[in-house]
């Protein structure tokens, strides 16, 4: 926030962030992307393509992933601020 209101300061027009790497700051699935465009004629019939298209997003791995972000907030809890590898 504080850069902002540097860069705002000094003459900062647009709210555009700059391009960078890491986390992208939108997401789109394959899977929940095929949605797209198709009609459905029931309630039912989009619950059993988004459940299907989660189910996709789910099992490649994103899971994991969170799962090992909880283990690392744990051990960094654990460590109580001290340095840790």
């Amino acid at each position: 926030m504080r850069r902002w209101a540097i860069a705002i300061r000094n003459g900062k027009k647009d709210l555009d962030d700059k391009p960078r790497s890491g986390r992208p700051t939108s997401a789109r699935t394959d899977s929940l992307e095929s949605m797209r465009g198709q009609r459905f004629s029931a309630e039912e019939d989009v619950n059993r393509a988004y459940k299907a298209g989660i189910a996709a997003v789910t099992n490649n791995g994103m899971t994991a992933g969170i799962d090992g972000l909880v283990r690392r907030w744990e051990k960094c809890i654990e460590a109580e601020g001290s340095y840790f590898e």
